[in-house]
């Protein structure tokens, strides 16, 4: 009897499931159906109706304003936030600023691939973002750091990749050449700096760049003031000895803030000429580098690596102009033009990064070399790079750059 009964529970639960799911079926495909005429009376009022193609046009307007305005204030509230982090809440004498990723937990092996260098100085710089990381997570002193080397050789470029890479601190990027035009203010601001640095929660790295500008040889100043002693009464000279007093007091605000080693204040100066840097900056220095010019090895590392970044090798020999998407392409900044099948680009490129070719050559003036070979393409008439143009662009670039490496020696 029990039996019979829950049989009978369980088909009348079944039938009512079955009833409730028909149902439910039924509304969705009703639904659908209404939202389908709907939409197809809609494209009709509109298509076959005059006032439909008013409202029509009308809505379409006003959706491509409201889009224009979001936007625009997305834009606007972008570049006022920049101006408002630039102005307000760092430093005048900060030219760059930004901050590593907050999740970052170890240094990437590959920071300095883009920058060419030679293995032993990779493994140096890689080693001290590694103490730097660890130094900074442990709360203890961290190293400052002096890069020199000729003008050109990517000073800039490793101390940024550092600051960038080496721990989660927010960087600081200023010139030396900077403080002079400030006068009497150039000390306070940067004073302002140091401190802004200094009381950041979590430190911050600085990076003074032309660091001979603004922290010189306190003895080379007391030697230009006792040569130009008797002519001080000129109202030139009077400025000048006024601006060596600012100079003075500039080296005397760094030396005072960066006396004992900190765990938030990190330096990176660098410089062309080390020599001029006051004996007390020197001695803050904790490691010291020399950048030196590229060997025939990294040389050609290099030049192969700017003329990828530029050039494209055409898989059949036409001219450029034959494809209207090959003038579209565009890498870091550089469009890509178009490279004959015939003309042997790793030939060339062996030449050109050998001694007798581009010894001696800062980075600069290889990217030189391709910056004229770009203007020289241009200037062909189908814009197409072949060995005729390689040989006389990259020979009288390399004369020049030589003749003007003569003129920088100094004359006995």
């Amino acid at each position: 009897m029990n039996a019979s009964k829950e049989r009978a529970s369980e088909s009348h639960s079944m039938l009512k499931i079955n009833l409730l799911g028909e149902e439910a079926r039924k509304e969705i495909i009703e639904t659908i159906h209404v939202m389908f005429e709907n939409v197809v009376g809609s494209l009709n009022y509109i298509i076959n109706t005059s006032e439909g193609n008013r409202l029509f046009s009308f809505f379409s307007a006003m959706s491509a304003v409201l889009i224009f305005c979001v936007l625009s204030i997305r834009e606007i509230v972008r570049v006022g936030f920049h101006i408002f982090r630039s102005r307000l809440l760092t430093p005048r004498l900060v030219r760059e600023y930004g901050n590593s990723s907050f999740w970052q937990n170890s240094f990437p092996e590959n920071a300095f691939k883009p920058l060419t260098l030679n293995k032993g100085l990779e493994n140096r710089l890689l080693k001290i973002c590694k103490v730097t990381q660890r130094a900074k997570r442990r709360g203890t002193p961290l190293r400052n750091l002096l890069l020199y080397g000729a003008p050109g050789n990517g000073k800039t470029q490793i101390a940024r990749a550092i600051a960038k890479n080496a721990c989660n601190m927010p960087y600081a990027i200023m010139s030396g050449a900077d403080i002079a035009p400030l006068g009497k203010n150039g000390p306070l601001e940067l004073k302002n700096l140091l401190t802004w640095a200094t009381t950041r929660t979590g430190g911050a790295i600085l990076i003074i760049d032309e660091a001979e500008s603004a922290l010189a040889s306190r003895l080379r100043n007391e030697q230009k003031n006792d040569l130009e002693y008797e002519k001080l009464h000129s109202t030139s000279n009077k400025s000048t000895h006024a601006g060596q007093s600012y100079s003075c007091d500039v080296l005397n605000v760094l030396l005072s803030m960066t006396g004992n080693a900190s765990s938030n204040l990190m330096l990176i100066l660098t410089t062309s000429t080390p020599s001029a840097l006051d004996a007390a900056v020197l001695d803050r220095m904790d490691e010291i580098i020399e950048l030196r010019f590229f060997e025939e090895k990294e040389r050609k590392l290099f030049l192969e690596r700017e003329f990828n970044e530029r050039f494209h090798i055409h898989r059949e020999d036409l001219h450029y102009r034959t494809s209207f998407f090959n003038n579209l392409k565009f890498n870091n900044g550089h469009k890509i033009l178009l490279v004959r099948k015939s003309f042997d680009v790793m030939l060339s490129l062996s030449h050109l990064a050998k001694d007798e070719m581009t010894k001696s050559f800062s980075s600069r003036e290889l990217i030189q070399i391709f910056n004229a070979l770009e203007s020289e393409v241009y200037l062909s008439e189908d814009c197409t790079l072949d060995a005729k143009i390689w040989e006389n662009c990259t020979t009288r670039m390399c004369n020049n750059i030589k003749s003007k490496n003569m003129l920088k020696k100094p004359v006995n």
